[in-house]
């Protein structure tokens, strides 16, 4: 299960986050198109709030779900020895400005997401990024820190430069390139755009 419409994680994480609401919303996919389409009217703040309730008992059931797996690696003694790499496609709209879903548009809740590497030997606990990285990186990243050759071609740039033990503060990185699927208010079109 990976945290996006329908959001319908089981119990206890399907009403963790607010267990007394008792009005409509269910977090399912036509009643999210709905609100969509709609820019959110029908939906009172507290109906807003019950979704991204629903939103974050998806993200804690994914999380539980990879706390057993780092369970077993440490239980089979290779959790250290192990790359373990965790990415989003997206992000998501959970009523920001009128938006739900994700993919029509270059908004912040749509593009930033989450990005988390764990490999001792090679990454620093608890380093941070604070410039640019793109999905694209996470390829270049892994063969880099599993020693093997580049293939040549390949977009993206290794991120092991900034967050090995003798990282550097900053590297040159190109700026991202976005694109949304298409967007219903603009006729169709597909949006573009670069972020740096």
């Amino acid at each position: 299960m990976i945290p996006t419409a329908p959001y319908s994680a089981p119990a206890p994480y399907s009403t963790m986050y607010d267990p007394e609401y008792q009005g409509f919303m269910r977090g399912g996919v036509k009643e999210i198109t709905r609100l969509h389409a709609s820019k959110g009217k029908g939906a009172s703040s507290r109906d807003l709030r019950h979704i991204r309730a629903l939103y974050d008992g998806e993200v804690a059931y994914m999380d539980h779900q990879i706390g057993r797996l780092i369970a077993v690696l440490q239980e089979m003694n290779i959790l250290d020895k192990t790359v373990i790499a965790a990415m989003a496609d997206h992000g998501e709209n959970l009523g920001e400005s009128g938006r739900f879903f994700h993919g029509d548009d270059l908004y912040q809740p749509s593009t930033h997401i989450p990005f988390i590497m764990r490999y001792p030997e090679q990454i620093i606990q608890g380093a941070k990024i604070d410039q640019l990285v793109q999905s694209i990186d996470l390829f270049p990243t892994l063969m880099e820190i599993t020693d093997i050759p580049m293939i040549a071609g390949i977009e993206g740039t290794s991120l092991l430069p900034l967050i090995a033990p003798e990282a550097q503060t900053a590297q040159d990185m190109k700026p991202g390139f976005l694109e949304t699927e298409t967007d219903p208010s603009v006729n169709g079109n597909k949006l573009y755009g670069f972020t740096d």
